[in-house]
């Protein structure tokens, strides 16, 4: 939408130019025409982002935001619509009503670019989710401070004690009915097919929660950067299994991990890779 809008303002600022130049007869001036696109085009990106910088003037990134702002997660949502339309990346999803509707749940993937996570915001919207962040993420200008009202959470990975923390807080949220809680169990980007090996501990987010777990594959995020721009690339989201507490509550972390971890790699090996 976002995107659509900046396409849309760059189409009035021609027309506006033709019109100023009484439409512009010569051939030779049509560079006029290509000019104000492009000031119209860029004018919107840049409007759009100091909008940003002044709503991030009004929240902080030490305040706890509970179930986070509406406002700032729409905001994620559209940049993230933006930058899948920029990278000409298209979401095919299945198995998504297969989530629930009544109750918070853990969702794990596998993990093998940041589009994953682009894709994920988008494909999720509609359901209230904290995404568990790698903690760089939350020292970007700006960005730290929507993510951060958004209820996203950030992860120290070479820091357990802080890790420890981090799956409390995720927990707490879920039991507390606030968010659902998104983490990838991998802890950082494969940037290949092959699947990294899964951190059991991001489980235990769902077993203090005696919630469901929501199992998800998602294929070719690691492709987006070797063809854009010149191809476009499909990336599928699957909801491969949701699990019920019922489930899983007499099995441990890692024997949850290693199921998920099954599972995942199995629908990763009949999707179409390019």
């Amino acid at each position: 939408m976002l995107l659509t809008l900046a396409l849309i303002f760059g189409l009035c600022a021609a027309i506006l130019s033709m019109t100023l130049f009484d439409w512009i007869k010569n051939p030779s001036d049509y560079w006029i025409i290509l000019v104000a696109f492009v000031v119209g085009f860029v004018g919107f990106i840049i409007l759009m982002f100091s909008t940003f910088f002044v709503m991030s003037l009004f929240v902080s990134v030490k305040k706890d935001y509970g179930a986070g702002k509406k406002a700032y997660y729409r905001c994620v949502c559209r940049v993230c619509e933006m930058l899948l339309m920029l990278g000409r990346v298209k979401v095919h999803v299945r198995g998504l009503n297969n989530i629930p509707l009544d109750k918070k749940f853990l969702i794990v993937s596998n993990h093998q670019s940041m589009y994953d996570s682009i894709a994920s915001v988008w494909t999720l919207r509609g359901f209230p989710i904290s995404f568990v962040l790698k903690d760089s993420l939350m020292k970007l200008f700006v960005v730290n401070k929507f993510l951060n009202a958004c209820g996203y959470l950030s992860l120290n990975r070479s820091n357990a004690r802080e890790g420890i923390k981090t799956i409390g807080k995720a927990s707490q949220k879920i039991s507390d009915d606030q968010q659902s809680i998104f983490i990838c169990p991998e802890g950082t980007r494969s940037k290949k097919y092959e699947m990294g090996e899964f951190h059991s501990g991001s489980f235990k987010i769902a077993s203090k929660a005696k919630c469901p777990i929501v199992i998800v594959s998602i294929q070719n995020g690691c492709q987006v950067s070797k063809r854009f721009p010149f191809r476009s690339t499909n990336l599928y989201f699957d909801v491969i299994e949701v699990l019920d507490y019922e489930d899983y509550k007499e099995k441990s972390s890692q024997e949850i991990s290693d199921y998920a971890y099954g599972l995942i790699k199995e629908n990763l090996e009949v999707l179409p890779k390019y």
